[in-house]
């Protein structure tokens, strides 16, 4: 693990570990995303992201839409989250 890496960033690694040496191939996906190139117009490709936050008793979300061209969120969403897991947002 990388030195500042979060608890999730060493979940995927060991996960990733465990599949090479459990099926002897390396996993590598593919950047469809392509977000470092610099030929691409602004609004061609978004994406999402889901945060949650304990405050106090209750998971708080944050939903938001992000340009990758210049990595500005263009749109959010966000909300108290009740029971088991986070609900679709509704932009509008």
């Amino acid at each position: 693990m990388y030195p500042g890496s979060s608890s999730s960033e060493q979940q995927r690694e060991t996960a990733v570990a465990l599949f090479e040496a459990r099926y002897g191939e390396k996993v590598i996906a593919a950047n469809v995303l392509d977000a470092s190139s610099p030929h691409r117009p602004p609004d061609t490709k978004w994406a999402t992201d889901v945060t949650e936050f304990r405050v106090g008793d209750h998971k708080v979300s944050l939903f938001p839409v992000i340009d990758l061209f210049d990595r500005s969120v263009i749109a959010y969403s966000h909300g108290r989250i009740p029971g088991s897991g986070p609900q679709a947002p509704t932009f509008t």
